[in-house]
């Protein structure tokens, strides 16, 4: 690679760790993108040529800056997968109960990223994605619940609120109602795949619930046929409302 040059679009995203569509997260195709003279064309590598773009060199490798990054994505992803993209670059990954790693930029920088970008190709999807996306998210599934929650007419739900349960621990539902003690809680497959985080994830309910809380469990079912779970949040919050 040139000194111009730096990984870019999806390639950089998950050198990143940020999570993508399957079909993204397994390709070998590269994106590399060159900030001045013509674009990279080598075999397996898809070439751009960016004008205003920051560079950040992350364990040797040239990146484009994580903000710079986020708005290439919105040429390759959807404006849902564009949000939770989004998050997971503002929100800083999970790495302990109630700890995170420092996250790789701010709302603010995404949003100088995008007046960078102007007038590019994908800049009214940026500019569609900027106010829905989020801090404290832990999950690209968890996004696209709450886009899902929200489309469908119902309240924002808050995201990880802190829900002091027996014994004096505190837990964090994915997304909730905290007013109406209503948890939304996104089950992924390798929940049940993994014995100690599917038993973690029972005990998790069981104390909610004898806290007082509903817990309404998700799926990646639910997310493709959201109907019934949106019934079940609805009906719940008529319930407690009428108490």
């Amino acid at each position: 690679m040139r000194a111009s040059e730096v990984f870019s679009h999806s390639t950089a995203a998950l050198l990143y760790e940020i999570p993508l569509p399957a079909e993204l997260e397994t390709t070998t195709i590269l994106h590399v993108s060159s900030a001045d003279g013509g674009r990279p064309r080598v075999v397996g590598v898809v070439g751009h040529r960016i004008r205003r773009m920051l560079r950040r060199d992350d364990r040797g490798l040239p990146l484009a800056s994580p903000a710079d990054t986020w708005c290439q994505l919105a040429t390759q992803l959807s404006l849902d997968d564009l949000v939770a993209a989004g998050d997971a670059f503002v929100s800083g990954k999970l790495v302990a109960r109630g700890i995170r790693v420092v996250p790789l930029c701010t709302r603010d920088e995404l949003r100088a990223a995008i007046d960078r970008h102007r007038p590019a190709r994908g800049t009214a999807k940026l500019d569609e994605a900027l106010p829905l996306v989020r801090t404290g998210v832990d999950s690209r599934r968890e996004t696209l619940t709450r886009l899902v929650i929200v489309r469908a007419g119902l309240p924002e739900p808050v995201i990880a609120a802190p829900v002091a349960v027996l014994g004096g621990v505190v837990l964090h539902p994915d997304l909730s109602y905290p007013e109406l003690r209503i948890a939304i809680e996104y089950e992924g497959e390798e929940h049940r795949l993994d014995v100690a985080r599917w038993r973690d994830d029972i005990a998790r309910r069981r104390a909610l619930e004898a806290a007082g809380w509903v817990v309404i469990r998700v799926t990646i079912a639910d997310l493709r046929a959201p109907e019934g779970f949106l019934a079940d949040i609805r009906a719940q919050r008529r319930r407690r409302l009428a108490f």
